[in-house]
């Protein structure tokens, strides 16, 4: 008897409650990218504000330098643009002067009623 306890049931653990306490979080990231390197191992005990990923920053210094040269174009127009008008590149606009030239409307050729220096040949 002592035996048989011995080979077959004592190697394995035996338990009358088998509940586990589970401490699990779901973890989903609001990026979506290559991960360049992973800083935590399978089950280890992380802390809050700990780092656990690095992820491939080069799509986004693309993105920044893009942005970046886009805003140094604007500056660069902006400042064009405010010494022209400081200088006499530009005539300033008296009462006198109109705000928009006032243009004539031109007679489209195509519609009918229209004058036209050629004449048109019917259509076959």
């Amino acid at each position: 008897m002592t035996f048989y306890y011995i080979w077959f049931v004592a190697p394995y653990e035996t338990t009358n409650d088998a509940f586990i306490q589970n401490y699990a979080v779901p973890i989903s990231a609001k990026l979506s990218n290559i991960v360049q390197k992973l800083l935590i191992d399978d089950n280890q005990l992380v802390q809050k504000g700990q780092l656990l990923i690095q992820i491939d920053p080069r799509d986004y210094e693309v993105a920044l330098h893009f942005a970046q040269a886009s805003y140094d174009t604007a500056k660069s127009n902006y400042d064009r643009d405010t010494a022209l008008i400081g200088s006499s590149a530009f005539p300033r606009r008296t009462s006198t002067t109109p705000a928009r030239p006032t243009r004539k409307p031109r007679r489209d050729s195509t519609k009918p009623g229209s004058t036209s220096s050629t004449p048109t040949s019917p259509r076959r």
